[in-house]
């Protein structure tokens, strides 16, 4: 896309914004739905549709976050500030607006008198904490409720329009903070008080901003500013506690599938609970990979014999520090090409490197040492960086004067969540300790107490704050373990250096698929050498790995190109009847196996090609005129094909009126644990296309999805860690059977 962008000279964002109106499938970051202010600007129709979010292990924190605000001390300072330079725009002679200077001396007055009550409000040693229904109170007091709230909001609005209209103040003076203080107004304002108002889940919260605690005698407030320059600033929190709000919301759109994929989502009764969505149909798969090509150990203690465990209490002992470097040392010599080790937070990492690269009483410092076999990068606290160090990663593990390279990184960083690290540039995983939530975090300490004292939901398991919080920090150690084996001939080694990995109530908490493969050793010695005889395995010409069936030298990182299923052999004497049989074989696999194949008309001659449309008229703007494009007919014999009987399902199913835009296969696949839909002609795929074998879960899985002519709820659950593995989906029942989109 940005590619044809520069090529025809059009904004990429734009042109994807253009064929949205036309395509069957729509990408975008999962937040573009949840977030209620983002999800306003799409123009993408919702009702009917059919949603999959990828990696849905964030779902639960991105829809807590998208229904909660916090409103901070710079924000209403900045807000005053747009306010003043809208004074300031009124008073000029030449200004013939409806926008009164009485109007915008009102509003100043109301947030100077809103921070007032903000600054007033008693804190504790955890700030100050009140029942959702507070926010009303706060707002009480500076004169807004639900009575003024839509005068408020529209001089908001109207003071926003005069800042972008200010010829003056394009490029400096826009109105962010004030846009952003409308959404919020909108927001707490936007149902009726009732005994159901979703405010019973949240709490509001004052608390000193801890990122800009330098006092705020900026020049943005009017009033005295010598008794606010030593004042700390305070932010005012209103924080959900209560993820399915959001995905009701988005469920009342009229969606016909919510779809949710990924490998950390159990334990799945949990995750239905947060949520509040029942999920009435799940799947837990195992993993691609052969017992050989994995090893997971639990290191218990160190090779100086010193217990490993990350406890808050323990990770400055320096006696602990020491031996899990010494712990790493040794695994970085047996370990071929890339480690990845993970901290519980940037705090321990930093410890632990400050730590090791002081000498010590052998002479040379541990960090010396891990650096004589690899080289080493550090993942940055700054966004900004990371593209570097990752970078810095790959050239590193390419430099044949050592054994690879060691990358180090925290657990939910930006390492442990989205990047692939397949075959030697991720050939173990080490975790150095349990990521849990920061106790005395007053978010985290309020999520608990509201899971402990909320009623029970029927149908659903309950879940308590303990539960939930261990599930965070399992939750990330498992994100991280993920980025080891990443394809069905991959292999790799996990290393759990902490004893509590030891408990069983720990261990349950890993992924289903890596459980029964965890081998806890009490000793150093032996987890050192189960790690030797793992990878002098691996390199034995009896492992499976090495038996033939794909080619490719997998340990170089030549991964061996092949199609992910081996479809049954085709027959026909023309390369148009295999094309033929190849894309319908998996409706006969699944429906009748008996019926001969039908050939389907070709999408693209039926439709217009969007993209090459959008940008002819780009090319011809100057003409003013916009070239028609005028596609080929499709050939008689295929122009009006019968449907195929999952046609026909899918046409009820779906509520699709031509068959031949509907998809002609769904299939989930075991191997690569993911749904895929497939609506392309044989021509478009490329002649004879590799079709999938269904397995009877898969028939089963199918049958739900398209045997029935209404509205059916939909979930699907997958485990693997190593591809999107969970999937869950939950569809809200709606009268109609509205067009997908």
């Amino acid at each position: 896309m940005t590619e044809a962008g520069k090529q025809h000279q059009v904004c990429p964002y734009y042109l994807s914004r253009e064929l949205q109106n036309t395509a069957d499938v729509v990408f975008m970051p999962y937040n573009y739905l949840i977030d209620p202010e983002i999800r306003k600007t799409l123009t993408v129709p919702l009702e009917g549709s059919i949603l999959i979010f990828d990696e849905a292990h964030n779902l639960e924190s991105i829809c807590g976050d998208a229904a909660s605000f916090d409103l901070t001390a710079q924000d209403l300072a900045s807000c005053i500030k747009e306010i003043t330079h809208a004074l300031d725009i009124v008073q000029r002679p030449a200004y013939q607006g409806d926008m009164t200077a009485e109007d915008l001396a009102q509003l100043k007055a109301l947030l100077l008198m809103l921070e007032e009550v903000i600054d007033n409000k008693p804190l504790g040693m955890d700030g100050y904490t009140a029942d959702g229904r507070d926010i009303f109170k706060i707002f009480e007091q500076v004169k807004i409720t639900y009575d003024t709230k839509q005068l408020v909001t529209e001089i908001i609005e109207k003071t926003i329009q005069l800042l972008n209209d200010d010829n003056e103040s394009v490029a400096t003076h826009t109105a962010p903070s004030l846009d952003t203080l409308n959404n919020i107004l909108k927001f707490i304002f936007k149902r009726p008080l009732s005994d159901q108002h979703p405010s019973q889940y949240y709490k509001v919260h004052i608390h000193v901003d801890k990122n800009n605690r330098g006092g705020r005698n900026d020049g943005f407030f009017s009033r005295n500013k010598n008794n606010m320059s030593n004042k700390e600033p305070r932010t005012l929190s209103y924080w959900c506690f209560n993820p399915g709000v959001a995905m009701e919301e988005l469920a009342s759109y009229g969606v016909r599938s919510i779809i949710l994929t990924s490998g950390t989502l159990s334990p799945l009764d949990s995750f239905a609970y947060e949520l509040k969505t029942p999920f009435p149909i799940r799947l837990e798969n195992p993993h691609v990979i052969d017992p050989s090509q994995v090893c997971v150990s639990v290191v218990c203690r160190g090779p100086k014999n010193h217990a490993l465990n990350s406890a808050y209490k323990n990770r400055e002992i320096p006696e602990y520090k020491l031996d899990l470097g010494n712990a790493i040392v040794n695994f970085v010599r047996i370990v071929p090409d890339g480690v990845l080790v993970f901290f519980p937070s940037y705090a321990a990492l930093t410890s632990c490197i400050d730590s090791w690269k002081q000498p010590t009483s052998e002479g040379e410092s541990v960090w010396e040492r891990i650096s004589k076999r690899k080289q080493t990068v550090i993942e940055p606290r700054e966004g900004a960086l990371f593209p570097a160090a990752i970078d810095s990663f790959y050239q590193k593990l390419n430099d044949d004067a050592y054994t690879g390279a060691v990358f180090f990184a925290v657990c939910r960083g930006k390492v442990s969540e989205g990047l692939d690290f397949a075959d030697r540039n991720g050939r173990a995983v080490v975790i150095t300790g349990i990521p849990f939530p920061a106790l005395e975090d007053p978010k985290v300490k309020l999520k608990r107490d509201y899971l402990d004292k909320v009623p029970p939901v029927p149908g659903l398991k309950q879940l308590r704050g303990g539960e939930w919080y261990a599930q965070q920090a399992s939750r990330a150690v498992n994100q991280a373990i993920g980025r080891v084996i990443r394809h069905r001939r991959d292999y790799g080694a996990v290393l759990l250096c902490d004893e509590r990995f030891a408990e069983k109530r720990t261990r349950d908490q890993l992924s289903a698929w890596l459980r029964p493969y965890v081998q806890v050793y009490d000793t150093f010695g032996a987890s050192v050498g189960r790690l030797t005889q793992f990878f002098r395995a691996v390199d034995s010409p009896d492992h499976p790995l090495n038996q033939g069936g794909g080619g490719g030298d997998v340990k170089k990182g030549k991964v061996p190109i092949k199609t992910r299923y081996n479809p049954p052999a085709q027959t026909g004497s023309s390369s148009s009847s295999s094309s033929s049989t190849s894309a319908s074989s998996r409706d006969e696999d699944l429906y009748d196996a008996s019926r001969p194949p039908t050939a389907y008309t070709d999408k693209q001659a039926k439709k217009e090609d969007t993209s090459t449309r959008f940008l002819d008229r780009i090319a011809n703007a100057n003409s003013n005129a916009f070239k028609p494009h005028h596609p080929a007919p499709p050939p008689a014999s295929t122009r009006d094909p019968p449907k195929t009987l999952s046609a026909q399902l899918l046409s009820q199913t779906l509520g699709k009126r031509d068959s031949t835009s509907v998809p002609d296969s769904l299939s989930f696949s075991s191997s690569s644990s993911s749904l895929s839909s497939s609506s392309q002609s044989p021509s478009k795929r490329g002649g004879a296309s590799s079709a999938p074998t269904p397995s009877p879960a898969r028939n089963d899985i199918r049958a739900m999805l398209l045997g029935q002519g209404k509205a059916k709820p939909v979930a699907l659950f997958a485990d693997p860690t190593s591809t999107p593995s969970h999937a869950a989906a939950s569809t809200p029942q709606s009268a109609a059977s509205p067009k997908p989109q």
